[in-house]
Formats: C-alpha cells, sequence, structure tokens
C-alpha cells in the first residue's frame, strides 16, 4: 500500500511587495510592484517574483555633430546641444531562498536571502527636435534600448507573523553576473541596490 505524507512544516502562499530600486552607475531609481508565489518549508521559504517597476524618466543633454551628408565631418567637434529626457521601464524575474536565522518560515523572524535573477529594462528617448539635414548625434536615438541582465541577489529582511497572513521588510542588492555556465557575457546594467515591503498569505 502507498502511503502519501504531507509535511506539515511545508506551507505554500502567495503575496506582493512595493519594492523601491536604485541602479548605481545610472543615477536614476524607481518604484515597482511585484507578485510572489512561496513554498516554505521549515526554516527555508522559496520565493519566484515577478517584479514591474514603474516607468520614470530624467533629464539630460544630447550632443549633436555635423553631418555631411551621411559623413561626420572630419574634426568630428561638437557643433550643439539639445535638451530631452530619458524614459526607463523594467522587469524582474527573480528566484530566491530565505533562510530564517530566528524563528521560522511560518512564525517569522530574522533572514538572510540569496538567489538568481533577470533583470530587464527598456530606455526610450523623448529629445527636441534638430535639423537633421544639418546635425547628427553620435547614437541613434530613435530606436529603445533593451537591456537585460542576470544578476545574483542577496539581501537580509525580517517576517512577522498576523492572524491573516506575514508581513515582511528586506533590504537587497543586486550584483550583476559576468558569466553564465562558464561563458563570460557583457554587463548591461550595473549592481542595483533597494528595499522591499509585502504580504504573503498562505494558501495551505
Amino acid at each position: 500500500m502507498l502511503l502519501l505524507v504531507k509535511n506539515a512544516d511545508a506551507q505554500g502562499s502567495l503575496g506582493g511587495q512595493l519594492n523601491f530600486t536604485n541602479y548605481a552607475g545610472y543615477s536614476i531609481h524607481n518604484l515597482g510592484v511585484g507578485v510572489h508565489a512561496d513554498y516554505t518549508n521549515d526554516r527555508l521559504v522559496y520565493r519566484g517574483t515577478l517584479n514591474f517597476a514603474f516607468p520614470s524618466k530624467r533629464e539630460r543633454t544630447y550632443d549633436l555633430v555635423y553631418n555631411n551628408g551621411d559623413l561626420y565631418t572630419s574634426n568630428q567637434m561638437y557643433a550643439k546641444t539639445i535638451t530631452g529626457h530619458e524614459k526607463y521601464s523594467g522587469l524582474g524575474l527573480w528566484l530566491d531562498a530565505n533562510y530564517f536565522l530566528t524563528g521560522d518560515g511560518e512564525d517569522g523572524g530574522l533572514y538572510g536571502m540569496a538567489g538568481l535573477g533577470l533583470s530587464m529594462m527598456t530606455i526610450s528617448y523623448d529629445m527636441e527636435t534638430y535639423d537633421r539635414n544639418m546635425y547628427a548625434t553620435v547614437h541613434d536615438y530613435d530606436k529603445k534600448d533593451r537591456l537585460f541582465q542576470p544578476i545574483i541577489r542577496l539581501g537580509i529582511g525580517y517576517d512577522h507573523r498576523f492572524d491573516f497572513g506575514n508581513l515582511y521588510i528586506h533590504a537587497f542588492g543586486n550584483l550583476p553576473a559576468n558569466s553564465v555556465g562558464g561563458a563570460a557575457i557583457e554587463v548591461n546594467l550595473p549592481f542595483s541596490f533597494g528595499a522591499a515591503a509585502g504580504v504573503r498569505i498562505p494558501m495551505y
């Protein structure tokens, strides 16, 4: 006879979070919302998160050079500058394991976090108009830049149990991975750090 035994310490939950992220090197930051599914087994909580960053933008100046047909002038001297905005939107996929240093995954406590993920960012450009027969930009700002970066996530947080479920808060850092499976990859997004606060509701 086959016996199926359910682990009394195992628990599944669904939740969401509000988070703040700062990208060191881009001088930008954004707010985001995430949804996640958790599997709790004693001191370990395994979490998969899908995070959406609210669009943000920053003002900047763009350098123009003189354009001689399709070719830049030989001296490459900047002719003028114009103003505009860079607009950012982001998406993150994270797989984390939270290990509780005090308490456990059901009742809450202090925990450390480690995981892997993929950060994605889309950058679009909105510039003031200029005479394209006379000037050109050094880069093609008519196109959107889409950046993808595998990351390693580390953090620390605190989780507290209530009657309806658990509330948590944690701080994290996302380290850009420069190789995957031994193959070198280009680093498109810099180190980022931030904090998140959220809720998780037990499903069983």
